[in-house]
């Protein structure tokens, strides 16, 4: 079938299509402003971000994700969320400049979310909860830096593609404590 490589690209395209349609219909519900935007925001999670999670899992072979998992695994990027809803709050309800905010804050989480869920897949069937935060913390800051290049909260840079493929592939069916050892160093080096 597929090897790592078009594996991490299949994820990466996911991604995307995932960005590029949220970050659209994100920006059409900013133009309405509140509620809209806050209604948008709680149908994402059902229409792309959990299906985005499927998809990519299925680009490893992996199984669906069980509602009971799926909650475990929200407890855990709740913050992640948090920030974005309260960000894209803040920010996108601004008449005309908000539409703005609400498309970055859209597009920047789904590819934060995107990254993920394709480690997650990436690295195995199973998913270690204790392990989510910690991935989530290090893609928020050093791949943020790294891959994304971003010098501004008001602007937003997907990833390079052959440096997404290669941090993809480096998580692929490694063990669970040979991943969390990787996230731990890179935790640790951040911490600093």
């Amino acid at each position: 079938m597929y090897n790592n490589e078009e594996k991490a690209n299949a994820a990466y395209r996911e991604i995307r299509k995932n960005a590029g349609s949220n970050q659209w219909l994100q920006g059409l519900s900013g133009v309405f402003g509140f509620p809209y935007t806050t209604i948008v925001d709680v149908g994402v999670l059902f229409t792309h971000y959990a299906p985005m999670f499927n998809n990519i899992r299925a680009i490893y072979n992996r199984s669906e994700v069980s509602i009971k998992t799926a909650g475990v695994l929200s407890k855990n990027i709740v913050h992640e969320l948090l920030y974005d809803f309260v960000t894209d709050k803040l920010m996108g309800n601004i008449p005309i400049i908000g539409v703005y905010f609400n498309v970055i804050c859209a597009k920047a989480l789904s590819w934060r979310l995107g990254i993920l869920f394709t480690m997650l897949s990436a690295r195995g069937e199973e998913i270690n909860q204790e392990t989510v935060s910690d991935v989530v913390f290090v893609i928020r800051n050093v791949y943020k830096k790294e891959l994304f290049q971003n010098k501004s909260a008001f602007s937003f840079i997907p990833p390079d593609r052959a440096e997404f493929i290669e941090m993809i592939v480096s998580s692929t069916d490694v063990s669970e404590a040979e991943f969390t050892d990787k996230i731990m160093q890179a935790k640790a080096i951040l911490s600093k």
